[in-house]
């Protein structure tokens, strides 16, 4: 009997899950599965959320005079009016200020407790690689949409699933099948996306525009896919704290950031704090009273000349800023809940949602082949993270490993045994029954 109902356990459950403790493990079961999937969401929303700000805030539009000849209205590219390097870095000293109130806030507000928390040397030097590819790929995005449409910089970044899967192999030394297929087919369909981007593009400049940030959202993708993996241990097994690990890898790249802003050409940075809100990198165009052209004077006979009908941040830039911030911490947030692939996948599937608001919120019209080639990107993704998390479970459930565990192989595939364990459960609710109550069921049974 005893071997019987061992042997039953796995389809009949332990009889204290059924009582006492059946709410405590339900609770902590659906806790267990609601934390990934709410971070699953949140990472998803973001995805759509940013590249979407980071669009509306290029709100100027971009007029470029040869000689006599300037562009007409509507081969106007939209671009930034600000100094992209101004929000990367804003972007950052808000998620610094904020990650430091949260461990504050946590501390009871005591200056010494959070300053022995936050500020230990070893372990803000060791996450400097880290924070470096962070910070230098905050500012390739943030020239990188300068210069190209969202859909392209979206889909060129896909291809972190691709340096993903190779990098967590090597540093991680995963023997997982990395369905190498199906990588490709969405880094290749992420090359076809950005040469749609530049083919389809007005004119001459936007489409280098295009071709340009299509190489600077790759380099992103490298720099924040190494960072990604790397990060995913720190966040994993550090014992500081979420807040307190946000809050190093933030400061170490706004440090990357300001080191950048250093050494940019003088005309990628603001000369001076006013211009810093106020100011951009192209001057104002001539003609910006109602019904006058827009144009600029070029320095020198036949030369060219690009200007702008505003400078300056606006609410665009602002809504922008809150959401690379929010980007950043959302990052942490997934590494330390899912991983550097799961990562990956949330970015991929954020760009099912993506178009069809960039298209709806007029930012561009529908393009067939653009749609078609972002469709190939989705599927592909979703039959990857199918196969990987069916890859996992079968690992869990190895045979060979629960042997080795010293846990019982058990087979229902018999109905014998099926009918054998209904037996069981029978006999223990009917122990489990009072005494007049079992004499009553056995004169029923008899």
């Amino acid at each position: 009997m005893a071997m019987q109902l061992d042997a039953c356990e796995p389809l009949l459950g332990k009889r204290s899950f059924c009582k006492a403790g059946q709410f405590e493990k339900v609770r902590s079961m659906l806790w267990i599965n609601a934390v990934p999937a709410g971070v699953c969401l949140i990472c998803v929303g973001v995805g759509v959320l940013h590249p979407l700000a980071a669009e509306s805030a290029k709100s100027a539009r971009l007029t470029i005079c040869s000689g006599d000849v300037c562009t007409d209205e509507e081969q106007r590219r939209t671009v930034m009016p600000f100094h992209p390097v101004t929000l990367t870095i804003s972007a950052e000293v808000f998620s610094v200020a904020f990650a430091s109130v949260m461990v504050f806030w946590q501390e009871g507000w005591s200056v010494d407790r959070v300053w022995h928390r936050l500020f230990r040397p070893g372990a803000i030097l060791r996450l400097w690689p880290v924070g470096a590819a962070y910070g230098i790929g905050d500012l390739m995005q943030a020239f990188a949409c300068n210069s190209a449409s969202a859909p392209v910089v979206l889909v060129i970044g896909q291809c972190k699933l691709l340096l993903t899967a190779v990098l967590t192999m090597v540093v991680f030394g995963s023997r997982q099948p990395a369905q190498w297929g199906n990588l490709m087919i969405i880094t290749m369909a992420a090359i076809a996306g950005a040469n749609n981007g530049a083919s389809t593009a007005l004119n001459q400049d936007s489409r280098s525009g295009e071709i340009t940030g299509a190489i600077l959202a790759f380099v992103k993708a490298c720099l924040s896919t190494s960072g990604a993996v790397f990060c995913e241990r720190f966040y994993k097994e550090d014992s500081d704290g979420f807040w307190v690990m946000s809050f190093r890898v933030q400061l170490l790249m706004l440090a990357t950031s300001v080191i950048m802003f250093a050494t940019l050409h003088t005309g990628e940075v603001p000369s001076s704090f006013a211009e810093f809100i106020a100011g951009g990198p192209l001057s104002l165009c001539n003609g910006l009273e109602p019904g006058a052209k827009l144009r600029c004077v070029p320095l020198s006979p036949g030369g060219q000349c690009k200007c702008v009908d505003h400078v300056g941040w606006d609410g665009h830039t602002v809504v922008a800023m809150a959401a690379i911030a929010l980007n950043g911490l959302v990052t942490g947030l997934t590494l330390k809940h899912l991983s550097a692939v799961g990562k990956a996948i949330c970015n991929a599937l954020s760009v099912a949602v993506f178009y069809p608001a960039y298209v709806f919120l007029g930012f561009k019209p529908f393009d067939l082949t653009q749609a078609m080639i972002i469709s190939i990107i989705i599927v592909c993704s979703y039959q990857y993270t199918t196969k990987k998390i069916s890859l996992a479970n079968a690992e869990k459930r190895d045979p060979a490993q629960d042997s080795r565990e010293g846990k019982p192989k058990v087979d229902f595939a018999s109905a014998a045994q099926r009918h054998a364990c209904d037996e069981v459960r029978a006999r223990e609710d009917m122990a489990s029954l009072p005494a007049p109550a079992r004499a009553s069921q056995r004169g029923v049974r008899g």
